[in-house]
């Protein structure tokens, strides 16, 4: 490689090749994206479509349109200008690249000299003679470009030894090393323009970064990973650390005093000069707007007009579309994520008061109160309205009328359970199509189930809590549209109900027709109706009975031969001579059907006595063979003994195994259900649920639920709200606790709130038996054995060490062996 060369582009051909490289890469792709923009579905409309389209809904929609329109027209125009002027710079880069000199991709001395190839020297220094006279450069014809490359050629024919070359090689400097070239013009490394390459260095890679670093991280250091502004954090704090009892009110003016309303930290906000005049005026209309507090920054101008749009909005009163209604829009598109940060505040509070980290405990009703401001928000009504509110042309006039077996509906969810002629009975004063845009409303309404499941994982026992014990609490929420739960457009089901309706009253017709019967008649007719009817309602029910006891009431006495029913039977036709023919031939019909069934009655006795005797010969025959099977029974019982406990024993083995199998299965589903809930929180949570029905919201907002559990009895929030923002069907939501440290029986709430709707919350009961913390192990064997084992192992060392106590060792000195002997001699003197 020691002859290879790097080069930059002196012609430009190269650059101009990465440059269409480039562009091509970056436009094929745009034009196939950008272009046919006109075949795309209005996104505006596929959201509404088969929803409702009440008034405020077709509102909602234009303006969304308009709002999307209205940027959607430039940004395409754009899109199209940029595209068609790419194109248009890669074909002048196409054209400029087919205009370089063909020299650069191919050096040929004989088309250069105008020669061929089997010329003489003669003829080639004739042609070099002839091309020189006009391209000198001291002629007026003359390019030194060309001459240089004549004079090359005309070198690379004559001179033999780079003629053999270029027939060898191609190349008259014969065989050349690799030249790699660098995509950049070589004016760049000229020196007359070093300073303007130095200078536009400095520029972008000195000044222009660093610029943009410093403006995205003084922009960013701002707000918080929710893009909230760390100022409006902090005032949450101070403000529910300040009242830990804190009312919705009271948290709505907390609300309103975000930072994010003031034209310091936000520039989205407009300040107009008509507020002077257009604010004070909707005071009057707001009896509890308390702009008299004078709390900072609660007493601030942009946050009582904040405050003000807020309660207006929530009264619904109408406001300028110019103005007022525009900052409304505004502030209501920021209360979502504003709301979820006070939420974590509060619950984070909570968890440091429960950690001892602070004094003041923000109660229950604290963070009840600010997860209220959602819907309420969302629905434009105060927590205090009721909820069929939510509902297209529903007004308090109307709600009047919504009463059902004088029981008044407070909730949609009643409403969608009605039957339909109830509902029908409730909807009596709205129109055809109210009546349809409020079921489409209702066939789309959230019906949520919930179950929930506590147990404490990775413990042998999960099922037993002990005293500090960690415990998983898992809720499971299935998440369905109460049009297929209820089925509110059935209309087989109107049909159904009048049928049952119509066979109602023809029963009770036939009953009334009984009374004036004997009551032998009256039974036979009343068995023949009962296996003609499937089923009786309660009603019916106790409407027979009465019958049943006026005609006892009537015929205290019946005689067997019937006399008394005869007599009744005269005197009721003396009454109803009156009446139609075909009546009396119908009651004569039932006395001949009920003098039947009495016939067929007694047979039926005679038979059953006849059973009867027989059943109990049989019964005696069983009972003797009984007594012999014993005593032979009881021969056999103690030679099987043996044989079925070995049996038994063998039962119980098998038993054991197929349970440890059914353990180890368990197992290892629990395992298999932990590695996908893994997987999934490394997927990411989505934000795309269901869309809402919110008229008075700006946006296209999505149906989102809090899940916690507390305990109502001491207004102690337990676990920190979760924020379930992708429950499309059906989805687990895992909140953990830490077990009582007393023992005890705990009940603690699991609640399911929605912030979208207003009045739709779950909430489940849980039991929880704390057992006392098992003991920590003291006492551990296996360090015994290896214990005892290491002490074995010491006292045979030492016995080893005094048998070669009298031996010599290989490290003793001549000193040490002399002085032994010396006193080994004196101890046997002595």
């Amino acid at each position: 490689m020691a002859g290879q060369k790097f080069e930059y582009d002196e012609s430009g051909s190269t650059f101009f090749y990465f440059l269409i490289s480039v562009l091509g890469l970056i436009l094929v792709p745009c034009t196939f994206y950008f272009f046919p923009a006109d075949a795309v579905e209005d996104p505006v409309a596929s959201k509404t479509k088969g929803k409702c389209r009440c008034s405020e809904c077709l509102k909602k929609e234009e303006r969304l349109r308009d709002k999307q329109s209205s940027w959607k027209g430039t940004k395409k125009a754009l899109q199209r200008v940029g595209i068609i002027l790419g194109w248009a710079l890669m074909a002048a880069l196409i054209y400029k690249v087919q205009q370089f000199d063909y020299e650069y991709a191919n050096f040929d001395p004989y088309d250069i000299l105008g020669v061929s190839m089997q010329a003489s020297s003669a003829e080639i220094k004739k042609a070099y003679r002839k091309q020189s006279l006009i391209y000198h450069p001291d002629k007026t014809t003359g390019d030194e470009r060309k001459f240089m490359k004549l004079n090359k050629a005309y070198q690379a024919l004559t001179d033999p030894v780079a003629r053999r070359n270029y027939e060898q090689y191609g190349n008259p400097d014969g065989p050349g090393a690799m030249h790699f070239g660098i995509a950049l013009p070589s004016w760049i490394v000229e020196k007359e323009n070093s300073l303007v390459v130095l200078g536009l260095y400095a520029l972008v890679f000195m000044f222009g970064m660093p610029t943009v670093v410093a403006i995205w991280w003084y922009r960013s250091s701002k707000f918080s990973a929710d893009q909230v502004l760390l100022d409006t954090t902090q005032l949450y704090y101070y403000f529910f650390h300040k009242t830990p009892s804190m009312p919705y009110k009271r948290a709505l003016m907390v609300l309103s005093a975000s930072f994010e309303f003031e034209k310091g930290h936000n520039s989205a906000i407009t300040e107009r000069e008509s507020d002077n005049f257009e604010v004070p005026p909707l005071f009057k209309q707001l009896p509890h707007l308390g702009e008299k507090n004078k709390e900072r920054p609660l007493c601030f101008p942009y946050s009582v007009k904040a405050r003000a749009l807020l309660h207006a909005h929530l009264s619904r009163i109408p406001l300028n579309p110019n103005t007022l209604d525009i900052d409304r829009l505004y502030l209501l598109h920021c209360c979502p994520t504003l709301i979820q940060e006070m939420v974590t505040c509060v619950a984070q509070l909570i968890m440091l008061a429960h950690a001892g980290r602070i004094s003041r405990l923000p109660t229950l009703d604290t963070i009840e109160s600010t997860m209220k401001l959602s819907p309420t928000l969302v629905q434009g009504l105060w927590d205090t309205k009721n909820p069929l509110l939510q509902l297209p042309h529903f007004t308090e006039s109307t709600l009047r009328s919504c009463v059902v077996r004088g029981r008044t509906l407070r909730s949609v969810q009643q409403l969608v359970a009605l039957l339909p002629q109830d509902r029908r009975h409730v909807l009596r004063s709205f129109t055809a199509d109210e009546q349809n845009d409020i079921v489409q409303v209702c066939n789309t309404f959230p019906h949520v189930t919930m179950t929930v499941k506590s147990e404490v994982v990775d413990d042998d026992d999960s099922g037993v809590f002990t005293a500090g014990a960690i415990v998983t609490i898992t809720v499971h929420l299935v998440r369905k549209n109460s049009g297929d739960v209820f089925n509110l457009t059935n209309e087989e089901d109107d049909e159904k109900a009048a049928a049952r309706k119509r066979k109602a009253q023809e029963d009770e017709e036939k009953r009334k027709e009984v009374q004036d019967l004997s009551p032998t008649a009256a039974l036979a007719t009343l068995a023949v109706i009962d296996k003609k009817k499937t089923k009786w309602n309660k009603d019916m029910k106790k409407k027979s009975g009465k019958g049943g006891e006026k005609a006892k009431e009537n015929h205290p006495k019946v005689k067997a031969n019937g006399k008394a029913g005869g007599s009744k039977r005269e005197e009721s036709a003396k009454d109803n001579a009156m009446e139609p023919k075909d009546h009396v031939k119908e009651s004569k019909d039932h006395v001949k059907e009920s003098k039947d069934h009495v016939k067929e009655s007694k047979d039926h006795v005679k038979e059953s006595k006849d059973h009867a005797k027989e059943s109990k010969d049989k019964h005696d025959k069983k009972e003797r063979r009984a007594d012999e099977a014993a005593d032979e029974s009881d021969e056999d019982y103690s030679n099987s003994h043996s044989d079925e406990s070995e049996a038994g024993d063998a039962d119980t083995e098998s038993h054991r195994e197929e349970k440890s199998m059914e353990d180890e299965d368990a197992e290892w589903e629990r395992f298999q259900k932990g590695l996908t809930k893994r997987e999934k929180v490394l997927e990411g949570k989505s934000k795309i649920s269901h869309s809402v029905h919110c008229p008075f919201f700006p946006d296209d907002k999505q149906e989102y639920w809090w899940v916690y559990v507390c305990d109502r009895k001491n207004k102690k929030l337990v676990t920190v709200p979760y924020h379930l923002t992708n429950l499309v069907e059906e989805e687990e939501v895992q909140l953990k606790m830490t077990a009582p440290h007393r023992q005890g029986v705990y009940t603690y709430q699991v609640c399911v709130k929605s912030d979208s709707y207003l009045g739709l919350e779950l909430q489940k009961d849980i039991r929880m038996d704390v057992k006392a913390a098992r003991e920590v192990p003291t006492q551990h064997p296996q360090w015994q054995e290896c214990s005892s084992d290491d002490d074995s192992q010491d006292d045979g060392d030492d016995s080893d060490r005094e048998k070669d106590d009298g031996e010599e060792s290989e490290f003793t000195t001549d000193e040490e062996m002399s002085d032994n002997e010396g006193e080994e001699t004196e101890s046997q003197e002595d």
